[in-house]
């Protein structure tokens, strides 16, 4: 989890990131990279949004609250998109066989721009708090994102 603060100084806010990274590797040189794989053709439009979740995961890493998972530096992170070619075989007992065609793309770190982005998310949601009320279809996504979150265990990391 990571922590931003506002960048206006007669406000203070805090934002805790969570969320699940695909692949976390450790370079030799003591560095770390993200991977998240997309199983899709990654059109230039969705760049932008997944450089967004790359830099969460980053920030959240090596940001990360007290007694959470931390690491740092991460030197590099990108997108394996997984694009689907061909179906080559299919069975609904058994599985598919698909052929894939990968593709590496990968992701600048800009984390000023990415701080600019949380200062933005976070005065945003401040403004939009409001109390629980019934039919309210953002207050049931996020008792429902809270139950379904209660039933996950988060996994161990392997280190």
């Amino acid at each position: 989890m990571g922590q931003v603060g506002s960048a206006r100084p007669a406000r203070s806010y805090t934002c805790f990131l969570k969320g699940r990274i695909d692949h976390l590797m450790q370079f030799n040189n003591g560095g770390w990279g993200i991977i998240d794989y997309k199983t899709t053709k990654t059109r230039e439009v969705n760049v932008a949004k997944y450089a967004r979740q790359l830099h969460a995961y980053a920030w959240a890493l090596e940001q990360a609250a007290q007694h959470s998972f931390h690491v740092a530096p991460v030197t590099r992170m990108g997108l394996l998109c997984l694009e689907p070619v061909d179906l080559l075989s299919f069975t609904l007992d058994k599985a598919a066989r698909v052929e894939l065609r990968p593709e590496w793309i990968e992701v600048e770190r800009d984390d000023a721009a990415f701080r600019r982005f949380l200062v933005e998310v976070v005065e945003l949601s401040a403004k939009m708090t409001h109390p629980s009320s019934h039919g309210c279809s953002h207050c049931e996504y996020i008792t429902r994102l809270r139950r379904h979150d209660e039933k996950m265990q988060e996994p161990e990391w392997p280190f």
